[in-house]
């Protein structure tokens, strides 16, 4: 039997691994006692580290419901781990959140990591074995060898290691030094996980409502301007909605310090709300004040103010609770530039449709038409209702040409016109059959070669351009958001996790010159 320190604990459960598979093959499954008793009688007396091993495994085989028998071919799954994790919250409420199902099983497949590093190279029966299959399972041995290690957060990062220390935490508690030592950072990282505070949930509380004040308040301000304008009943809407509104300020002033408010990371957001409060307060006392005064001298004011109601739109768009709105308007403004674009090819497609029509149309016209023979509309399709003086009776086609495709600005309106599908005139006809049935086979090519051509060409390339563009934007804008939060978590756990370690070497560090000092 090897000799046994309390200075290479890896080593030395390697060891007392070593005897139980010599104490198997022999005589059946020794027990950690035995072992443990049996390499101190051969070699020393049994180290105080031993003892606290021995209780530590025999508390570690009672939550596991592990026996001596079947301690070889025991292993530990996700669901064993959740299991023992549940009866330790119930012995110790403080542990309120608990892991998932996934963040377990990268407990177990980092646990088997650190022990082919930690362990594996210290045994000699381990070299040149197969890696198992990346499955989130490890045996009963391994298990017990990784959670003893001390520095256990160490070998890992982020918030893996986090959650190893946790696990380590929840099954060992105070049993070894390290975990007894950094039970402040246990206190750090149940911060982290517990549920919003109250004071956070009032945030989101004030935030409804004043999500729903500004959606009531638009509401009521329609049905005022139509229904009873001088009932006293909108002007109690109007306080109930300025009471939301300034202590919406007050509770995040309160949660997160006047100084973090007017000059954090959402300041230009709360300055907003600042701004709109106090129009809606300025406001209500201007309604009570000169409620039975004339109202004249200060109808244009009160305008103006109502008027901007319209600005509290904008502090919907950073509400939690409308995110789609938020998208919404991020995908347009994602989608500004490809719409300029869409604008500038538009623009030149009807131009240069209307330098056709109109070259059409002037071939037949004359520059006079309209004031010698009047607007169209106002001729019946099947009459001669026009004046001696207009030169086209019968021909309304030129009529409607010279007034919709006079010059060219007006023949690009009415181009537009018709590619959304308002292709009629001021009184409701088609322009589309009155042009067709005057200039005929040319009017038609003309008509139909660029209504397939902008239809069914342009417009969907457009729409596709346009939609390809907004969501690539949307998805860029939703990976940055996750960066930025995977960064802040990352950060915070990176930082914990270094806190493990420092408060871990400090205590050893102690503990060694506490040592020293006994041993003088």
């Amino acid at each position: 039997m090897e000799n046994l320190t309390s200075q290479d604990p890896p080593r030395m459960l390697t060891i007392l691994g070593s005897e139980q598979e010599r104490s198997t093959t022999a005589d059946g499954p020794a027990s950690l006692l035995e072992r443990l008793v049996a390499a101190a009688l051969t070699k020393f007396e049994l180290s105080q580290w031993g003892l606290m091993v021995y209780e530590i495994l025999q508390g570690l085989e009672k939550q596991f419901d592990v026996d001596d028998a079947a301690a070889a071919a025991k292993v530990i799954m996700p669901n064993d781990l959740n299991a023992a994790m549940k009866t330790f919250r119930k012995a110790v409420p403080q542990l309120q959140s608990p892991l998932n199902n996934e963040e377990l099983e990268e407990v177990i497949m980092e646990l088997r990591r650190i022990h082919s590093m930690v362990f594996e190279k210290c045994t000699r029966n381990s070299q040149g074995k197969a890696h198992l299959a990346f499955q989130p399972v490890i045996s009963w041995k391994a298990f017990q060898e990784c959670l003893l290690l001390e520095d256990l957060p160490s070998y890992s990062a982020g918030r893996v290691a986090l959650n190893l220390f946790a696990v380590q935490q929840a099954l060992l508690g105070d049993a070894i030094p390290t975990t007894g030592a950094t039970k402040a950072l246990l206190t750090a990282y149940q911060e982290a996980q517990k549920p919003s505070k109250p004071k956070t949930r009032w945030v989101s509380v004030v935030s409804f409502m004043s999500t729903a004040s500004i959606i009531l308040s638009f509401a009521l301000m329609g049905l005022s301007l139509d229904n009873w304008p001088d009932w006293v009943g909108w002007m109690i809407f109007e306080a109930v909605f300025a009471t939301v509104f300034v202590l919406e300020i007050v509770v995040k002033c309160v949660v997160l310090s006047p100084r973090e408010y007017a000059c954090g990371s959402d300041r230009y957001w709360n300055w907003l709300d600042v701004g709109l409060t106090l129009v809606a307060v300025i406001e209500l006392f201007l309604n009570i004040i000169f409620q039975n005064a004339s109202r004249a001298k200060i109808i244009l004011i009160l305008r103006g103010l109502r008027l901007a109601r319209v600005a509290r739109l904008a502090k919907l768009i950073n509400m939690p609770l409308l995110q789609e709105l938020a998208n919404i308007v991020s995908g347009f403004l994602i989608s500004v530039k490809s719409l300029f674009w869409v604008v500038m090819t538009l623009s030149v497609v009807v131009y240069v449709c209307a330098l056709a029509l109109r070259s059409l149309v002037q071939s037949f016209a004359d520059p006079d038409t309209l004031e010698k023979c009047g607007s169209a509309d106002n001729v019946d399709m099947d009459a001669d209702a026009l004046g001696p003086e207009c030169p086209y009776r019968g021909k309304l086609h030129l009529i409607y040409g010279d007034e919709y495709c006079g010059n060219v600005s007006r023949c690009m309106f009415s181009i537009f016109r018709c590619m959304i599908g308002d292709c009629t005139s001021a009184g409701g006809r088609s322009l589309t059959m009155i042009f067709s049935n005057g200039f005929g086979l040319r009017f038609d090519i003309l008509y139909a070669f660029s209504m397939v051509c902008v239809l069914f060409g342009l417009f969907n390339i457009i729409t596709a351009i346009f939609v390809e563009a907004t969501l690539n934007g949307l998805k860029e804008t939703e990976t940055q958001r996750k960066y930025a939060k995977a960064y802040e978590t990352s950060y915070m756990t990176e930082q914990l996790a270094k806190l493990v370690v420092c408060v871990a070497s400090q205590t050893e560090m102690m503990r060694a010159r506490t040592g020293g000092n006994h041993r003088k």
